[in-house]
C-alpha cells in the first residue's frame, strides 16, 4: 500500500490526511484498516504522480475574455464538446449571485408533520463530488458573466482551493462542514472523517468567461486574476455564413461583415482620440448578433445593434455615427424602419459598403452596388 506526503497531506492508499487527521486515527486504532500487517514501518516518500487515477489529468483554470459577442462561450462550449451533460455545469454570475448560491446552504424541508433542515448542494459542491466520485472523469464548471457578480464574495474561502499543485490537486484545504458532510454521506469509499479537509481534484477544472465592456460590474482583484489562466478571444470568425449575412431594409443591404468592420474602425478612432482604453471594449464581436440562413432581420437588428450603439458604444456621442438630428432611440428605430441605413451619419462611411437591392419577385432579387448602377447607366446612354 503506498504511502506518501505531499503538500502537508498525507495518502494512505486512496485516502488524504491531514497531520491532525493522521494522529486521530492512529490514537483511535483505525490506522490498521488502511494498512496491512506486514507494512510496520511507514516511510516518508516524495509524491508519486501515478498513486491515483486522478492524477492522469491535467486541471485549467482559465478566464476567456473580450468583446460582447466575440465567441468566447462558443470557445468553452468546444472544449467540453467531448464530454456529457452530467460532467459538467454552467452558471452565471450576477449582482444577486452569493456564496450561498455557489457553495450550497441549509434549506427547510417538510417532512410529514415535521420541518426538517437538510443541505441543499450548490453548482459548485455538486461538481466537486461529482468529480470525487468518478476519478477517471473529467469535470467542468463553467463560470458564465464572471466579473458581472462580486466573484470574491460568491467564491469566498473557496478562493483558497484555485492554488493548484503540480500533481493538479488543491494546493492548500479549507474547512467546511457542510460541504464535508455532503462528500461523506455521497462518496462514503473515500473514508472521509468530519476533520478531512476540502480539495480540488485533478479531473476537475474550471472554465469562465468575461465581458471587457462589463469590467465596471465588479472588478477581478489581481490575487483572484492571477490564479487563473487568462485568454484573449480575439474578435474574428472564419464562418463565412455569418460574416456575408445580410441585413436588408428600404431596398438597401449590407453585410454583417462590412458593417461591423466600419463601425468597430469608427470605435478604434474614437478611442485613440480620446486616449480612452475602455472604448476600445465597446467594439462589436463576430457573434454580437446571429444570423440564420443567412439573413439577419431588421427588426432584430434595430433592437440589438441599433440600442446596443445607441444606448452603450456611442451613449455620449451619437452623432458619431448618427444623423445630429435624431434625438432618441424611438425616433432612430422609427427612421431606421422607413429610410434604413439612411440613419448614419456621412461620415460613418457605411454607405461605401451599402448595396442597392431591387426586388423583381418575392423568390428573387438582384442586387447592384452604386458603381454598377453608373456603368448600367452608361451603357444605356450608349
Amino acid at each position: 500500500m503506498n504511502f506518501t506526503f505531499s503538500n502537508g497531506l498525507y495518502t494512505i492508499g486512496k485516502n488524504f490526511f491531514s497531520k491532525k487527521e493522521l494522529i486521530d486515527l492512529i490514537q483511535d486504532d483505525l490506522i490498521e484498516n488502511l494498512l496491512t500487517k506486514d507494512e510496520s514501518i511507514i516511510e516518508k516518500k516524495e509524491p508519486s504522480n501515478q498513486n491515483l487515477s486522478y492524477s492522469t489529468h491535467a486541471p485549467t483554470q482559465t478566464i476567456y475574455y473580450g468583446v460582447p459577442g466575440s465567441g468566447k462561450s462558443r470557445k468553452i462550449d468546444e472544449k467540453t464538446k467531448f464530454v456529457s451533460d452530467e460532467q459538467k455545469i454552467r452558471v452565471v454570475f450576477h449582482p444577486e449571485y452569493t456564496n450561498a448560491d455557489f457553495v450550497g446552504q441549509i434549506l427547510p424541508v417538510v417532512d410529514g408533520d415535521a420541518v426538517k433542515y437538510t443541505f441543499k448542494p450548490g453548482s459548485f459542491t455538486r461538481i466537486l463530488v461529482a468529480a470525487l466520485k468518478n476519478p477517471e472523469k473529467p469535470y467542468y464548471l463553467i463560470i458564465e458573466e464572471i466579473n458581472r457578480g462580486n466573484a470574491a464574495a460568491i467564491f469566498g474561502e473557496i478562493f483558497q482551493l484555485l492554488d493548484r499543485g503540480s500533481d493538479g490537486w488543491s494546493s492548500y484545504c479549507i474547512m467546511n462542514d457542510d460541504i464535508n458532510y455532503e462528500i461523506r454521506k455521497t462518496v462514503p469509499e473515500l473514508n472521509w472523517t468530519a476533520n478531512t479537509g476540502i480539495r480540488l481534484p485533478p479531473n476537475l477544472s474550471l472554465f469562465a468567461t468575461m465581458n471587457t465592456s462589463d469590467q465596471n460590474v465588479f472588478t477581478l482583484d489581481n490575487a483572484f486574476q492571477r490564479r487563473w489562466e487568462m485568454e484573449l478571444v480575439q474578435n474574428q470568425c472564419s464562418d463565412s455564413s455569418q460574416m456575408n449575412a445580410k441585413i436588408t431594409v428600404n431596398n438597401q443591404s449590407i453585410t454583417w461583415k462590412g458593417f461591423q468592420t466600419q463601425i468597430n474602425s469608427i470605435i478604434g478612432e474614437k478611442s485613440n482620440e480620446g486616449g480612452l482604453s475602455s472604448m476600445e471594449d465597446k467594439r462589436l464581436g463576430c457573434w454580437f448578433i446571429k444570423a440564420e440562413n443567412g439573413i439577419i432581420e431588421e427588426k432584430k437588428f434595430a433592437n440589438k445593434v441599433l440600442k446596443y450603439l445607441w444606448d452603450d458604444a456611442f451613449k455620449f456621442c451619437h452623432q458619431e455615427i448618427f444623423e445630429s438630428d435624431i434625438k432618441n432611440f424611438e425616433e432612430l428605430q422609427k427612421r431606421f424602419f422607413e429610410k434604413g441605413f439612411d440613419v448614419f451619419s456621412e461620415n460613418c462611411g457605411l454607405k461605401d459598403f451599402l448595396s442597392t437591392t431591387q426586388p423583381d419577385s418575392e423568390s428573387k432579387s438582384e442586387t447592384t452596388t452604386p458603381q454598377d448602377s453608373e456603368s448600367q447607366s452608361e451603357t444605356s446612354e450608349q
